[in-house]
């Protein structure tokens, strides 16, 4: 999820001191988190008209104050990285053989089990399609290069800032009739900053895949248990 953006732009007086960007992220940071202040109220009062059991965020429901936000983030985020010299990921060939639903959903489980992929990034490239649309409630763009360009600019901040971060697979479930596959998941660490902030989120992602397009995903779409800024909130919170 692209909480793990906030963290990384929050923390980068830590992680990169001296860096030409400092000066101006503790600035930047604080007119994040008063604007988030400002959407909180109206997005959980669109929360509370929900049905219960449906999850409560996802981009279309996303305050644009908070989507703008956060992609400001990135783009900071990836500022940086280029200019300390952080490489992204090579996309994985997508021309082989077709990937069978059986073998989406069990590539996709170890994702979550294995590679703990909400907080690493580290997917299995080669089950999804190059133009492949992500889609979480603070984001959404389209390429794999993205994602993984955006992984790999991210990677080593949530390193350092959160060595012990885990995910819970609650269930994954395979959807042929739809061809989907949905997830039900928490993710949850604690930041190495000196307030020690906890963020513990759930959520479901479904991943949509086109047998046409060799059965790889083409859209993944994620929603969380939460509002969007009230995650982003738990950064600053004791």
């Amino acid at each position: 999820p692209n909480i793990v953006v906030a963290i990384a732009v929050h923390a980068l007086t830590v992680v990169l001191p001296g860096h030409r960007y400092v000066s101006t992220t503790p600035r930047r940071v604080r007119q994040s988190l008063h604007l988030l202040t400002l959407s909180t109220s109206r997005e959980h009062e669109n929360a509370e008209a929900r049905q219960p059991g449906v999850p409560v965020s996802d981009y279309d429901s996303t305050s644009n104050v908070v989507r703008s936000l956060v992609s400001s983030m990135t783009a900071v985020v990836n500022g940086i990285a280029g200019a300390v010299g952080v490489e992204g990921a090579q996309v994985a060939a997508s021309d082989g053989p077709p990937v069978f639903p059986s073998v989406l959903l069990e590539g996709l489980r170890a994702d979550y089990t294995e590679r703990n992929y909400l907080w690493t990034g580290n997917i299995d490239a080669s089950l999804y399609d190059p133009d492949c649309v992500f889609t979480d409630p603070t984001l959404s763009f389209k390429g794999l290069d993205t994602f993984q360009r955006n992984v790999a600019n991210l990677r080593p901040i949530l390193n350092r800032l959160v060595p012990d971060g885990a995910c819970d697979l609650f269930g994954i479930d395979l959807e042929e009739g739809a061809c989907e596959v949905c997830a039900r998941w928490r993710m949850y660490g604690t930041l190495r900053l000196p307030w020690r902030p906890r963020i513990d989120l759930t959520g479901q992602t479904r991943f949509r895949y086109a047998p046409e397009r060799g059965g790889r995903v083409v859209e993944y779409r994620e929603q969380w248990d939460l509002s969007a800024a009230e995650a982003l909130l738990q950064l600053v919170r004791v």
